[in-house]
């Protein structure tokens, strides 16, 4: 077995695998200040991060959500409902049926049981102040993301002609305001899967599984490009990524703190703003270099269908949540002209 592992990872390290035919070789990265290792860093501080903002959504902000009036309906203190909490407390998966004849049992009636499930099954959804909370801290994480990585971009060479990403590649040296931008996404990105495993409320939605490959993909690729030394290429994917999320996050503050024609408005810049960068820009310019431009100035090697299978992966993601996009743009214009729900979502209605 362990023969196994070891011919798996030097075949995985090998140069044919990573270089090909091209001139390139390990040695051309040997004076590249960027580490394999620093890949490792993100992933404990993100976990703390997540165990961080549940401690904080406990017993800061639900604190904050119950003094402005987003409370919960009380569980009730009877016997009858304590025993029943109990019971699911004890199995989170227990048959209704179970439920109905415990309650029976307790002296609750039939119906009353059946109200009883509703009303519990309903106070286990996320409340407004949730809602709100999340999309919050969100909201500020792409906003300091955007105005970080633009203020980077905007000085780059790279930007503004995509062929100097490949230009004497790989000795690029990676500025320090590059390197932070890099792990504080990979950071995030690391947080948003543990977060959508373990617990978060985005395992309602509909694309749960669309946005879990997302976030793999994007790790994906912020790992190999920093192996390879593509940091430019990546700059870009990751600060057009986040322009379209931070107007979405914007949009859904408005709608659950009831700024319905707030909402409306920016939902519309948000809508604009997708199709323009994620359906237009993206792979106009960073597709095209990663496809076309590279392989014209550096080469090819089996590496580079790697890289450019998760870039176009994540191409048919946006081209999918287009559909749900245009989905709920077409049920706001049909019905009352209001932005009701992410139709992304199983129940976001709240």
């Amino acid at each position: 077995m362990f023969s196994q592992i070891s011919t798996i990872f030097d075949t995985f390290w090998s140069p044919r695998f990573w270089f090909g035919e091209t001139n390139l070789s390990w040695t051309d990265f040997e004076a590249v200040n960027t580490s394999t290792y620093e890949l490792v860093y993100p992933i404990p501080i993100a976990i703390l991060l997540l165990i961080t903002r549940g401690l904080v959504n406990d017993f800061v902000f639900k604190k904050l959500g119950e003094a402005f009036g987003f409370n919960r309906n009380a569980r009730g203190n009877s016997a009858a409902t304590k025993e029943l909490e109990n019971l699911l407390n004890k199995d989170k998966n227990v048959n209704k049926d179970v439920i109905i004849r415990k309650a029976i049992e307790s002296g609750m009636t039939e119906r009353q049981a059946e109200r009883w499930i509703k009303r519990r099954v309903k106070q286990d959804k996320p409340t407004k102040s949730e809602k709100l909370m999340e999309t919050t801290w969100r909201a500020v994480y792409y906003a300091g993301t955007c105005w970080y990585g633009m203020s980077i971009l905007y000085k780059k060479q790279w930007l503004w002609d995509t062929r100097y990403c490949w230009y004497d590649y790989p000795h690029h040296h990676v500025e320090d305001d590059v390197r932070r931008f890099y792990m504080v996404q990979l950071t995030y990105y690391w947080f948003l899967t543990c977060s959508q495993i373990y617990g978060d409320s985005t395992k309602k939605r509909s694309d749960f599984w669309e946005m879990l490959l997302h976030h793999i993909a994007t790790i994906s690729l912020i790992c190999f490009s920093w192996v390879l030394n593509m940091v430019r290429a990546g700059m870009l994917v990751l600060v057009i990524h986040d322009i379209a999320d931070l107007l979405l996050e914007i949009a859904k503050m408005c709608k659950y703190s009831n700024y319905q024609k707030a909402c409306n408005v920016m939902f519309a810049i948000f809508v604009f703003t997708w199709i323009y960068t994620r359906l237009y820009i993206y792979p106009k310019y960073v597709v095209y270099t990663t496809v076309y431009e590279s392989a014209e100035i550096v080469g090819i090697a089996p590496v580079y269908y790697v890289m450019n299978a998760f870039m176009i992966l994540l191409l048919v993601l946006h081209v999918i949540w287009t559909f749900y996009i245009i989905k709920a743009l077409k049920k706001a214009l049909k019905g009352s002209g209001n932005i009701e729900k992410d139709e992304r979502s199983d129940d976001d209605s709240d």
